[in-house]
C-alpha cells in the first residue's frame, strides 16, 4: 500500500495529497516508524493541520514541532 501511496502523494491535487500523507502516516504507525510517520504529517496541508496536530500530539510532538519542520 506504501508504493501506492507514494504515488498519490507525488502526483495528487492537494486534497487528494493530503489524504494521503495521512494515511501514509497511519500506515507507517502501525508498523512503529513514528519518526517517518512524523515527517509525512509535517507535509500535510492546513486542510488537514488539526487532524495532523492531533496525531503528532499523540506521538509527542507539539503543534510548534509541526510548524518548525515544515520550515
Amino acid at each position: 500500500a506504501l508504493p501506492i501511496l507514494d504515488t498519490c502523494i507525488e502526483n495528487a491535487s492537494k486534497d487528494l495529497k493530503d489524504q494521503a500523507l495521512f494515511l501514509k502516516a497511519n500506515a507507517l504507525l502501525a508498523m512503529g516508524k513514528g519518526n517517518e510517520a512524523r515527517h509525512c504529517l509535517s507535509a500535510v496541508s492546513e486542510n488537514y493541520s488539526e487532524m495532523a496536530k492531533t496525531l503528532l500530539a499523540s506521538l509527542g510532538s507539539s503543534p510548534s514541532e509541526k510548524l518548525n519542520a515544515k520550515q
